[in-house]
This record gives C-alpha cells, sequence and structure tokens, in this order.
C-alpha cells in the first residue's frame, strides 16, 4: 500500500450530481449558505437583515417591479394592491411610503385589476423617471371616430390658374354640375372667378358656390354629383377637382378655404402611393383619410411619473393618433384585438411585444405606433415585424441583449435582426435555437450573458445561457449551465442577475425556502469558474429582487409582508437571519458535501481500487463540525475543526473513501473561510487500465 495524499480548492467549481469518479476536483456534492470565489475560497454567506414591513401581507405576493435611478439611493418597489384608493403601493429601499396621486384613479384601477390577479400578471419597464405599466390580461382597442361632418368627396374645387389679362381676348371658364354648365369669360381670374361663383348661386338647384381670389368653393345638398370643368385656352388656365386629383403640384400653392382635404391618386402609369393633403393656414400637408374612423387605442399602458418632489403621479397616457394615410399606407399596429405580452425599449424607441408579433414606436416617439408620411419609409418609423414561421409562436419575453434584441417563445428563441442602419426596411426576425422555454420566467441579463430557464420533464428545469463576444457575434447558443446537475433545478418562477459579482439567483415557489444561485467568473475570454450552489433560509419567500449588490427577500406571516436583505459578497458580520421587526433571529448551516475521493489513474478516476482515508486537513479559519458518514454502517462521526486549534490542521477519518460521506458545517454563527481542502490516506491498487 501507498501513501498518498489529495489537495482540493475550496468547491468555487459549485455542486454536481455526477458520479464521484467523474466530478471535478472543483466541485462538490452539495453546498448549502455558501459563496464559492476563485480568489477568496469557500464562504459562509451573510446573514439576512431586517429591513422594513408592511401591514399588508400581499404586498410581497403583489411586488411587479422594481428599478434603481442609477444614484446609489433611490431604489423603488411597486406593488399592486387591491383597493380602489390605492391600487399602486411604493417603497424606497429603506421601507419610506412613497406619496403616489393619480389623475384618474377609477380608470387606472379598472385598468390594473383582474380576476387572477397576481405580480406576474402586470408587466412594467422604466425609461429615465417614468414607469410603463401593462396589464397583460387586458385586450388593447381601438375607438371608432364619428363621421366627418362634411364629405370631402362630395364637394367640388375650380381653380383659375391664368388670366388673359387682355380685354380684347377673354378667357372663358365652365364648369359642368350633374351636366348642366355654368360659365364666365374675363381678363382677369379673380373676377372670373367672382362671377362664375355668382351664376352657379343664381342659376344651379341645390348648389352653391364661394369665391375666394381665383379659387371657387362648391358645394351641394344632394348626396352626390357629377363635376367636370372646362377653359378654352385648351383646359390649360384652369384645373378642377373633386375629392381627388392626379398631383400635388396642380393644387393652388395657397389655399384660402382651411380644412380642404385631397387624395393625390398619381397618373394611371405611375407607381405610385396614394396619399392625403389637407389646407391648414392656406399650405398643404400630408394627412389622413377623413374615412379612416380608427380612433384613440384603449387599454394600453399607463405610466407612473417620478415627480421632482419624491412623489410619484400615475396618469393614462395620450397615445398619438393616426397621422396620414388610410388603412392600406398606414397600418394599424399589430397588439390591436391582442394582449400585450411584454414590455421592452430599444434603440430609442418604445417596444410592445403581443401575439407572434413585435411594434417599435418611432424613433425617440415613444407614443407614436404609425407612419409619419405615406410618401416614402424612412429610417425613423414605425417597426411592425411578425415570425415567420410555419407553426404558431407566441411571444413571451422580448429582451435587449448586447445591440441586439432577442424573442421568447415557447418552444424556440429569435433574433431581431438589421445591417447597417436600423430602420423597418431592413429588420427581420431570424431562429436563433429551439429550445423548450419555461414561458413563466423572464430571461435575464448579466454583462455578455442572457439567461433563461428551459424546462427538461413536469418536475425539473435547466438554466441555459446566451454569450456574445466583443464583436456582438453570438457564440454560445443556450448552453446548459446545470448540465453537471440535470435534476438540481425544480420550476423556477424568477430570476435577477448582479453583472458585477457574477451572480445569477433563482427562486422556486415549489421551494420558497431556498433559492438557487450560479456564478461565473472569467478571465479574458475564458470562463474560470461556473459554479451552482444554494442559499437555504426559514422562511417561505414571496419575491426577490437586487438592490446595489444585496439581494432582497419578501416573505409574509397572515397579516404582514417583512422585507430582508444581505449582501452577496460575504463580510466578517455575525451569520444569522434576523428575520422580523421584532429581532428575530435564526441560525442556520453552511455546509459542503465532498465526493468520495477516487484515485486518478492516467486520465480517469477509478471507483475500482481502494483507499483507506486517515486524516484531513481545512485550510482556512473559523470554525466547523466535519460530520463523516460511514454508509456502510449508516453511522455518523462528528468531529470539531478549529483553525489552529488542531496539531498539523489535521482531522483523523479512519474510513474507506467507498463508503465515506465528509460534509463540512458551520453552525455558529461566525465566519468562516476555506481556501483548500486535503486528504491523507494509504492506496492499493487491485487494476491497472490498459492502452
Amino acid at each position: 500500500m501507498s501513501k498518498i495524499n489529495k489537495i482540493y480548492p475550496a468547491a468555487y467549481g459549485g455542486e454536481s450530481e455526477q458520479s464521484d469518479e467523474l466530478i471535478l476536483d472543483t466541485q462538490c456534492r452539495k453546498m448549502v449558505n455558501c459563496v464559492p470565489d476563485v480568489v477568496r475560497g469557500l464562504e459562509r454567506r451573510n446573514g439576512l437583515d431586517f429591513i422594513f414591513k408592511v401591514d399588508d401581507a400581499l404586498f410581497g405576493k403583489n411586488i411587479f417591479h422594481t428599478y434603481d435611478r442609477g444614484e446609489g439611493y433611490e431604489e423603488y418597489i411597486f406593488s399592486f394592491k387591491n383597493s380602489t384608493t390605492e391600487p399602486i403601493v411604493i417603497y424606497d429601499k429603506y421601507g419610506n411610503k412613497k406619496t403616489v396621486n393619480y389623475t384618474d384613479i377609477d380608470s387606472i384601477y379598472s385598468y390594473l385589476i383582474t380576476q387572477d390577479m397576481n405580480n406576474k400578471t402586470l408587466k412594467a419597464i422604466t425609461v429615465q423617471d417614468r414607469t410603463f405599466i401593462a396589464n397583460t390580461t387586458q385586450v388593447v382597442g381601438q375607438t371608432t371616430l364619428p363621421p366627418p361632418d362634411e364629405d370631402y368627396t362630395n364637394v367640388a374645387y375650380y381653380f383659375l390658374k391664368r388670366a388673359s389679362n387682355d380685354t380684347n381676348n377673354e378667357y372663358r371658364y365652365a364648369v359642368y354640375l350633374n351636366g348642366t354648365a355654368y360659365t364666365a369669360t374675363g381678363s382677369k381670374s379673380d373676377d372670373a372667378a367672382s362671377s362664375l361663383a355668382s351664376n352657379i348661386n343664381n342659376n344651379a338647384d341645390n348648389f352653391s358656390a364661394v369665391a375666394d381670389g381665383s379659387i371657387i368653393k362648391i358645394t351641394t345638398t344632394l348626396s352626390s354629383f357629377t363635376f367636370k370643368s372646362w377653359d378654352s385656352w385648351g383646359n390649360q388656365a384652369s384645373i378642377g377637382w373633386k375629392g381627388e386629383i392626379s398631383k400635388l403640384s396642380d393644387l393652388p400653392a395657397k389655399m384660402p378655404f382651411d380644412g380642404t382635404i385631397v387624395k393625390i391618386t398619381g397618373n394611371d402609369n405611375d407607381v405610385f402611393t396614394t396619399y392625403y393633403v389637407k389646407a391648414v393656414n392656406g399650405v398643404w400637408i400630408e394627412t389622413r383619410s377623413p374615412n379612416d374612423l380608427r380612433g384613440d387605442f384603449t387599454n394600453m399602458p399607463i405610466a407612473v411619473d417620478r415627480q421632482s418632489d419624491g412623489s410619484f403621479l400615475v396618469q393614462t397616457l395620450t397615445w398619438e393618433k393616426l397621422h396620414i394615410g388610410d388603412e392600406l399606407t398606414a397600418l394599424t399596429p399589430s397588439f390591436v384585438n391582442k394582449t400585450i405580452q411584454d414590455l421592452f425599449f430599444f434603440k430609442n424607441r418604445f417596444g410592445i411585444a403581443s401575439s407572434d408579433s413585435i411594434v417599435l414606436s418611432e424613433e425617440g416617439g415613444y407614443y407614436n405606433f404609425y407612419p409619419k408620411t405615406a410618401l416614402q419609409v424612412i429610417d425613423t418609423d414605425v417597426i411592425d415585424v411578425s415570425i415567420a414561421s410555419n407553426q404558431a409562436n407566441k411571444i413571451y419575453f422580448v429582451i435587449p441583449f448586447q445591440r441586439s434584441l432577442y424573442i421568447f417563445s415557447k418552444e424556440a428563441q429569435w433574433e431581431l435582426t438589421y445591417s447597417n442602419t436600423f430602420s423597418p426596411l431592413n429588420v427581420s426576425i431570424e431562429l436563433v435555437s429551439s429550445y423548450s422555454f419555461d414561458t413563466n420566467v423572464n430571461p435575464s441579463v448579466s454583462g455578455n450573458s442572457l439567461f433563461f430557464i428551459a424546462r427538461t420533464s413536469d418536475t425539473q428545469a435547466q438554466l441555459r445561457e446566451y454569450v456574445k463576444d466583443d464583436n456582438n457575434s453570438l457564440i454560445v447558443k443556450g448552453v446548459n449551465l446545470t448540465i453537471n446537475s440535470p435534476t438540481m433545478l425544480p420550476f423556477i418562477d424568477y430570476i435577477v442577475s448582479e453583472t458585477a459579482l457574477g451572480f445569477t439567483i433563482m427562486y422556486s415557489k415549489e421551494t420558497p425556502n431556498t433559492l438557487y444561485v450560479y456564478r461565473k467568473a472569467t478571465s479574458g475570454k475564458e470562463r474560470i469558474q461556473s459554479a451552482l450552489f444554494r442559499f437555504e433560509f426559514s422562511i417561505s419567500i414571496d419575491y426577490m429582487f437586487l438592490f446595489s449588490k444585496r439581494l432582497y427577500v419578501v416573505w409574509s406571516d397572515d397579516t404582514t409582508s417583512y422585507v430582508l436583505n444581505f449582501e452577496l459578497l460575504p463580510n466578517q458580520d455575525i451569520k444569522e437571519d434576523t428575520i422580523d421587526d421584532s429581532d428575530t433571529v435564526v441560525s442556520y448551516s453552511s455546509s459542503v458535501t465532498l465526493p468520495k475521493w477516487y484515485p486518478k489513474i492516467n486520465t480517469m478516476k477509478t471507483p475500482i481500487d481502494n483507499v483507506q482515508i486517515k486524516k484531513m486537513g481545512i485550510y482556512g479559519s473559523g470554525t466547523f463540525n466535519v460530520d463523516i458518514l460511514r454508509e456502510n454502517y449508516n453511522y455518523t462521526l462528528t468531529r470539531t475543526y478549529d483553525s489552529g486549534s488542531l496539531k498539523n490542521n489535521k482531522a483523523t477519518v479512519a474510513g474507506s473513501s467507498k463508503d465515506t460521506v465528509i460534509t463540512i458545517k458551520n453552525s455558529n454563527n461566525t465566519p468562516f473561510r476555506i481556501t483548500s481542502i486535503s486528504l491523507e490516506g494509504f492506496y492499493k491498487q487491485t487494476s491497472k487500465e490498459l492502452r
């Protein structure tokens, strides 16, 4: 028998469910209430601190949004309250309740409330100091405008563009109303227009005419009429129209009849987009069709605005109406008659996801979802694009990530791509991967990583990750981060990520006293840490969120919600959880269970050979209990280790590696740090690997 030893790093690789001979030396069998770090080693997590309470047991269950103003001291928590006088409550991170005012509290409450209210019903996004809130159960509608008082297609205009200015050679002008001619002659266009209008008023039943300068407006009491015009200079001295005209240049440069609407149709041989113009202060501007009665959007997101005095104002928003065109040139946004699934903000555009489409507002115009001109598509126009697929793909989340936009449906993941400029003409949605995405869980961005949850069965989940490189290329497509621990995660309900420290934390309502943690660390382009572990608590958590490298958790009893937090990076404070305002202190245990020690022959560890473990050493600081489980005897021996108190920092194990499970625990409310673990024993080889 040979005397051998083994040095294990402090399990900074986290948990693994692989068989003992396959587990990496940096991994462990289970890790609870510890924080692994490639530099600091393994440390006991910090204890929870009570922050504030709310006299509402549903506060934590109905939190739907948090946001940080980025100034280090202004972070806010939004919760829905089923109250007609106080539907939204807002606290800062210190527990100060903020004043919330409403412009129309009845309509706001009606929009927010649903039959099955929970903190996933409402979706919110904050842009500067305005928070948009959407109720994902409300169907977006659109009102119908009343028809116009005057039918623009039943009004005629006659423009005398040119006159002879020669009394000896006067032009003759004529209009035909329902086939009857009315004429006037003159050397000056204004005089001829006035004379022709008088002729119509004096002789045409059911018609009236008004002349202003050289332009005549002809109206009727009839439901319709026919109209033609003529002049003696080869029809070059005047032009008439009724409702529409082929060219904008044919209209008078200065139109005295304000409000006049004309449809510009183009010539028969032109490839032309029909549009409408309206006279405003004498100038022609592009406008909407008077017969297009699409009105205001209904059930659209509301806004919560932080005011300069620190209070908040909740208000309904005025979304821009149709500006120009008709249903052919200005399509109805695809979210109308559908529920809003997600809100997002991308490239200075406000975005709405619904069904299988995403709509991005006009660039810089967050409240406009219509084009500003029918004459051309401009880069700043609204973008409305759908997933092109041979199967239905309902969109659940849209996540801006590394200068791209990622779209999550139940069975596939997509990317909004574009070339050169970001405009309606060069965007498309392309398939990135096809994983069974958990539609209940929001994806989370951390640095150059995008994390999301995929389901593997009716009871299990996976944490997956997209990674982009410096060139904005997707170099990893949905890598499975739980491949070494496939049964660790139950169904997950929330993910939050802390970028600077590399933490991604997952919460499940199925195990409300446990948080599942993934931690990553990179050096250059190399990932040097990829660790899964867990935090366990004595309370049942309702909600969690992050502010300033601190994890906040909310739990409730029958009447009250309690907000607690702890700093993610371990410190030297006392390690115990203070869970309420009565200074109730709960001790907790931190533990790491080591894999069984199997020697490595060539490149493989093998369970065939036998190691008799004699001693183990724990290098670092703190006090530990070492539980040594002898599986063959179903007996656990506990030894106490106090750094510096044992000779050579060693404790006796005396057991075979095949039936010995070693767990290091700390339950004494003090900090500890483990930098490495050593095992010593005798090795007996029973076979050799054939090469």
